[in-house]
């Protein structure tokens, strides 16, 4: 990624591409996946709620924040051919780019109102190669664009994006339904904590991701008899299946012991 861009916020059809300003290379020549990772170190850098200690002493104030608007506007040379969109290294990026869009839409005007929660993730985009991608369509298009829609979504959440959207060309297949784990959009039902991939380790952050999520949003009722499961298990129930039992066996591996103790013994009395 080489190169400079005109210095402007541009607005295409509604959406605000904020990645448009004037800059020079932040980095250097990096492979894209570990360039989306230094990206996403240093917006969590820059707010002080999202993480206590940022990674690798990312520099502070005014050179930290240039750092970045400087690296986000080279993601517009970036190549879009040249990712393997059945690659892990594809997963690792888009993953980390959408963290990255909503990390800098959210300090740029701050966490949208929950009436404005859908237009926000439709408005909030980056210019990507030679395409524009809004948080909506990084989500539902990539990230998930292999999985099944979701299944009545909360009102206030973005609408469906139809299946002819273009921007599913960039659909991921090296996903599976630990994807909705990793994927955090900021709604209260989510961890407060964001996973920056990188090849090398993604398995074993999936791991921890899918631990988190699940062991944090379960509630195991023994003496009512009762499951109830984080909303995510509702919205995407077509990734996880319509059976409950299996449903509830598959969550087993992402418990803490005294959670599949409790699990394990409502299971074998049902």
């Amino acid at each position: 990624m080489t190169g400079e861009e005109d210095s402007r916020t541009r607005q295409t059809n509604g959406a605000v591409v904020i990645n448009q300003i004037s800059s020079g290379l932040m980095i250097g020549s990096l492979p894209y996946w570990e360039y989306s990772y230094k990206l996403l170190n240093i917006v969590c850098s820059l707010d002080p709620s999202c993480c206590d200690e940022p990674e690798y002493g990312a520099p502070d104030g005014r050179e930290n924040l240039m750092m970045f608007l400087n690296g986000v506007s080279a993601l517009s040379l970036l190549d879009l051919s040249a990712i393997d969109l059945s690659s892990i290294e594809a997963v690792c990026f888009f993953c980390n780019i959408f963290h990255t869009l909503l990390m800098h839409a959210r300090l740029l005007l701050s966490p949208p109102h929950k009436k404005h929660w859908s237009s926000f993730f439709g408005m909030m985009c980056y210019e990507i190669g030679n395409d524009v991608f809004s948080l909506s369509e990084l989500e539902q298009c990539v990230l998930r664009g292999h999985m099944t829609t979701a299944t009545n979504p909360p009102d206030l959440w973005p609408p469906v994006l139809s299946r002819t959207d273009g921007h599913y060309v960039y659909a991921l297949t090296a996903v599976d339904i630990r994807i909705n784990f990793i994927i955090n959009n900021g709604s209260k039902s989510n961890p407060s904590v964001l996973f920056n991939l990188m090849p090398d380790t993604f398995y074993s952050q999936i791991k921890v991701c899918s631990q988190l999520f699940v062991s944090s949003g379960i509630n195991i009722d023994v003496i009512e008899n009762t499951v109830t499961l984080p909303t995510i298990f509702k919205i995407f129930r077509d990734d996880f299946g319509s059976d409950p039992l299996v449903l509830l066996r598959h969550c087993l591996r992402y418990l803490e012991q005294q959670q599949w103790e409790k699990l394990s013994t409502l299971l074998a009395d049902n």
